[in-house]
């Protein structure tokens, strides 16, 4: 079984939280701040170990 490490930080230069380690490789986050940016970042975590972190992608809350 595949799992998936969703980081997230709401200020440039802050650290990255811990948001869901999940199954899925989607996921529906609640409680961001609205018009506010975030960036995100996944790994998966397999029996090889973690894959490196993916490209950070920054989206606007609605």
């Amino acid at each position: 079984m595949h799992m998936y490490d969703c980081k997230l930080h709401h200020e440039a230069n802050q650290p990255w939280l811990q948001k869901k380690l999940r199954t899925k490789s989607r996921e529906e986050l609640s409680g961001l701040i609205s018009g506010k940016n975030d960036a995100f970042r996944m790994a998966a975590i397999g029996a090889a170990g973690q894959s490196p972190w993916s490209d950070e992608t920054v989206c606007m809350a609605p």
